[in-house]
């Protein structure tokens, strides 16, 4: 995962465009990109500190809040498909969503789907 660069380069950054140093000398001088000083600059003129923000994190599936309704609703309707579970998941819960993103959360609950060489599930959800 990458390194944010340190609060003391970032600061020697900002002054030295503050000393009126082009983006590119400034750039060159600390073997840094163009786009970083300029960032920098930006985020010391509108915000007065230089000093990283966070990296990364995770973000929440758009259904856990409705963990319940969908894991009922599975043990109601077995067969049903995925996108049959996306029009539902909008008409009743009122979030609309992908496919994909109703296969992921499936799959995060514990939910697998699996055919035999019929094209058949092997077994229920």
């Amino acid at each position: 995962m990458p390194k944010a660069y340190s609060e003391d380069l970032r600061w020697r950054v900002v002054a030295d465009t503050e000393k009126g140093l082009s983006i590119r000398a400034v750039a060159d001088k600390y073997s840094v990109s163009p786009s970083f000083v300029s960032k920098i600059t930006c985020l010391w003129r509108r915000e007065g500190s230089v000093s990283p923000r966070k990296i990364g994190g995770y973000r929440r599936h758009a259904l856990s809040a409705h963990a319940a309704e969908v894991k009922g609703k599975l043990l109601e309707d077995k067969d049903i498909t995925l996108a049959q579970l996306c029009d539902w998941i909008e008409e009743t819960l009122g979030v609309r969503v992908h496919v994909s993103s109703v296969d992921r959360f499936i799959r995060s609950l514990g939910y697998s789907y699996k055919k035999n060489t019929e094209g058949q599930r092997t077994r229920a959800c």
